[in-house]
């Protein structure tokens, strides 16, 4: 999911009928009235409204470095190639 909210119609749709904007304090609110022609437009319109009102869904965060390389080494971990020694301590090879 995208960091950023939006709302699309295609052309002839709907229009914006009017807006505007009024500041009280911190926060400013911008009404904006829109025309809608086609019901579908509206239903998606609609539902893009619905999405935006939601909270944003949080993303689980990244691990750091030293996990990732910890976890990476767990998970790869291999063991070494079979060294092929002779004994030199006299005898048989």
């Amino acid at each position: 999911m995208s960091d950023y909210c939006h709302i699309s119609w295609e052309t002839g749709e709907a229009r914006v009928k009017s807006f505007s904007a009024a500041n009280r304090g911190k926060a400013t609110t911008v009404k904006i009235e829109l025309e809608i022609t086609d019901p579908r437009a509206l239903a998606y319109i609609i539902s893009q409204l619905h999405e935006a009102q939601q909270p944003p869904k949080r993303i689980a965060p990244v691990p750091t470095k030293s996990r990732a390389r910890s976890t990476a080494t767990e998970q790869l971990a291999l063991p070494g190639p079979v060294l092929r020694l002779s004994d030199l301590r006299g005898g048989r090879r």
